[in-house]
């Protein structure tokens, strides 16, 4: 995740939506008092060759954030967790909206834009599932997988979701992710340049998995909330809200 102090969002990243991509390309943006959560060791050295830094600013004390938003206040923030780095949380790759909540607190939170990606539930339960079986971590079927623990205790719907309420601005369709993500970045006057890296693209797909009628109609049951948030992302429908200069609800 990135919650940028220098441009005012945070970015919430969900699990199989290229969200590793945007994240290293929006890092390029990001200033030293910005907060960059780790990655894997590969991706952080494409961050680092991309111009985006490195994690930082994470690791958080029991500081108070400063009341103003302004680089000196923050950096004398960071002076101060750097000398004695009593470290009681971090914020991670997957932070969910209600532990950043906490953690930024309300007025930083309600005052800064949010928003994340999604994509098709059964693409993104389809990618998980062959990236988990690529290094070992599954052995099953799909239907197997499905079954398991594991697509639910992963869902997309914590991080942005608040039990049933949406609590970002905006949700970036996958399918349309360089598109989506520019007019997000300008609404925030960020110059992106429409660059995105390919990452995690050689994960095999060693099998034909059939979508029945039935499968879908079982992951639609499962996963409704990411069903709905992507049906309105796909729609257009929080870009068109952003256009008319309000937050999609």
């Amino acid at each position: 995740m990135i919650i940028s102090h220098s441009h005012r969002f945070i970015f919430l990243k969900t699990r199989k939506t290229a969200g590793t991509s945007v994240e290293i390309s929006l890092s390029r943006y990001c200033d030293g008092l910005d907060i960059v959560t780790p990655v894997t060791a590969e991706d952080e050295a494409n961050r680092l060759a991309a111009g985006g830094g490195v994690a930082r600013n994470f690791a958080l004390t029991r500081l108070s954030p400063p009341e103003n938003d302004d680089r000196a206040s923050w950096e004398a923030h960071f002076k101060q967790t750097a000398g004695k780095l009593q470290v009681y949380r971090r914020l991670a790759n997957h932070t969910t909206a209600a532990l950043a909540r906490e953690v930024i607190g309300e007025r930083i939170w309600n005052a800064y834009f949010k928003f994340t990606t999604e994509r098709d539930p059964v693409q993104q339960l389809l990618s998980l599932y062959f990236w988990r079986k690529s290094d070992g971590r599954w052995k099953g079927s799909f239907e197997e997988f499905l079954d398991s623990s594991i697509p639910k205790a992963d869902r997309n719907a914590g991080i942005y979701m608040d039990g049933s309420e949406l609590v970002v601005d905006v949700v970036i369709d996958h399918a349309r992710l360089a598109d989506d993500l520019g007019k997000v970045c300008e609404t925030l006057s960020i110059p992106f340049d429409g660059w995105l890296p390919r990452l995690k693209s050689n994960v095999a797909r060693d099998e034909e998995i059939e979508i029945t009628d039935e499968l879908r109609k079982r992951i639609e049951i499962d996963f409704d909330l990411e069903f709905e948030t992507y049906r309105r992302a796909a729609s257009g429908e929080f870009l068109r809200r952003l256009k008319d200069g309000g937050r999609a609800p």
